[in-house]
């Protein structure tokens, strides 16, 4: 997500299928002008932003042919990507919200993804950033199917 002088948009859509494998990565032309990239969260960088190719419309339509009525869409607070592609869908896991909330300076907030792969999976994907900046969407989508198995898995009723 970047801020721009509409508001919030999607920058990076990354789709993965159930095993991990990219489907989909791609930027965003977003529709306004950006203000800020948020290249310490996002690793997107305003040069990877000029080069996108699609607008949200144009990547709508190509993940379509992957995204169908039945299709279980897994995400990390995921809502508020869903909202700002405007797409509503009955079928959607969001690993922020499948573990209880944490008390986060008073009020109940999920998780970060950081702090879910770390406790599930004991890896710090924080250090991803030391390097530099590096657009992330590939392997936070992957982080959040893989937390999505781990947790069905600890609840026999669920299924991803």
């Amino acid at each position: 997500m970047v801020y721009t002088t509409i508001g919030e948009e999607v920058a990076t859509v990354c789709l993965v299928d159930g095993n991990g494998n990219v489907l989909i990565k791609e930027n965003i032309k977003p529709m306004g002008v950006v203000t800020d990239y948020r290249t310490p969260f996002s690793g997107l960088t305003e040069s990877e932003l000029n080069e996108a190719v699609y607008s949200a419309s144009e990547i709508l339509k190509k993940m379509q042919d992957y995204i169908g009525p039945d299709t279980i869409i897994v995400g990390h607070g995921i809502d508020n990507d869903l909202l700002s592609l405007r797409i509503v869908h009955s079928n959607v896991v969001d690993t922020g919200l499948v573990r209880p909330l944490v008390s986060y300076t008073g009020t109940n907030r999920r998780k970060s993804l950081a702090s879910r792969v770390q406790d599930a999976f004991n890896e710090d994907i924080t250090v991803r950033a030391k390097g530099g900046p590096r657009n992330k969407a590939a392997e936070d989508a992957q982080y959040a199917m893989a937390l999505a198995r781990v947790d069905a898995a600890s609840d026999p009723a669920a299924r991803v």
